[in-house]
């Protein structure tokens, strides 16, 4: 379920690409040392990083989904803290969970951030 929103967020863009804004994919080259090949595949961070309106969208439901998912990974932590074992084992998976949602939240926005204009200097 949490990643229903995003999911459901990247396939619109992508389908707004494809229907909208045909011509940038028909165009689409992945290099300038190959000009004569073409991807009817581009990758999806152009889709939902560097593409208008379509970034604008993505970042639109990163800002819903964000803070649910940071109230969800608080009270997953604290779920299971109080109806836990007090085993040292069960505390350091909880601690590893945790930190893997984190992590995976941290991501998410990096992702949607940094996109790959930023990286490749485009």
């Amino acid at each position: 379920m949490g990643a229903l929103l995003p999911g459901i967020g990247c396939y619109f863009c992508i389908a707004y690409t494809y229907i909208f804004q045909f011509n940038l994919i028909a165009n689409f080259t992945q290099s300038d040392q190959c000009p004569g090949v073409h991807s009817m595949l581009p990758p999806v961070s152009y889709a939902i990083g560097i593409w208008e309106p379509q970034r604008y969208v993505w970042l639109f439901i990163m800002f819903l989904h964000c803070p649910l998912r940071m109230f969800f990974v608080i009270l997953y932590r604290r779920a299971f803290r109080n109806a836990a074992p007090k085993s040292t084992a069960y505390r350091r998976v909880i601690y590893f969970y945790t930190k893997t949602m984190w992590s995976e939240l941290f991501g998410l926005v990096a992702v949607s951030i940094l996109d790959i204009k930023c990286n490749f200097g485009q």
